[in-house]
């Protein structure tokens, strides 16, 4: 059947932007490899031209140069029409791969947004609240605990400046008369029965002590 029909021929494979750019990559780097040599030949021809010593010998290079020179002249116009033509497939091949990476990252945020509602649903926003609340009131009643169990045991509330000018006068005075009295005089210094008014400073005398040297 294949004989009288004929086969069918294969479909060749759409042109893609990468293949394209590649192609056209390889071929200005060939043209290009083609100007610099001949731009060495004129370089060599310059050379020669100086060290010609006939006026024939002169003209002779000169032909052979303005031969290269058109030779160069075509090959670097034609560098150019392929760079600017590589130029524009490598600008629409970015701007496709841009569009690839933006469908890609907006099906992405797609199922991220799916995975968010569904755990969202997964939570009671009233019931994170109530939960913030009483957070909050544990919180509140820690806080008031520790204060109390700082609080120190045994010192009288009723303590005012008055009574700490008192102490602090009858401290001077004491360790005045003990570095003032004589031996036998402190040595017959015993304690006594202590009267309310000794007691209260006797307690503000233990409340200082405790300030400036805590246990």
């Amino acid at each position: 059947m294949n004989r009288f029909f004929g086969k069918k021929k294969n479909e060749a494979p759409e042109p893609s932007l990468d293949y394209t750019a590649s192609m056209m990559e390889g071929r200005s780097t060939q043209v290009e490899a083609k100007v610099r040599k001949l731009e060495q030949e004129l370089f060599g021809y310059k050379q020669a031209l100086a060290a010609a010593k006939t006026p024939a010998a002169k003209q002779l290079i000169k032909q052979k140069a303005m031969r290269v020179l058109k030779q160069k002249q075509l090959y670097s116009k034609q560098l150019e029409t392929m760079q600017n033509q590589q130029f524009n497939v490598d600008q629409t091949r970015m701007a496709q791969q841009g569009m690839q990476d933006s469908i890609q990252m907006v099906a992405a945020m797609k199922v991220a947004n799916k995975q968010l509602k569904k755990q969202f649903k997964e939570v009671d926003l009233d019931e994170v609240e109530d939960l913030h609340d009483d957070m909050s009131e544990l919180m509140e009643d820690a806080a008031a605990m520790n204060e109390i169990l700082g609080q120190t045991f045994g010192v009288p509330d009723d303590i005012d400046e008055d009574d700490l000018n008192a102490e602090l006068d009858a401290l001077d005075e004491e360790m005045l008369q003990e570095e003032t009295a004589p031996d036998y005089l402190t040595a017959a210094m015993l304690p006594t029965a202590q009267t309310p008014q000794s007691e209260k400073t006797s307690a503000i005398h233990k409340h200082i002590i405790m300030l400036i040297c805590p246990l």
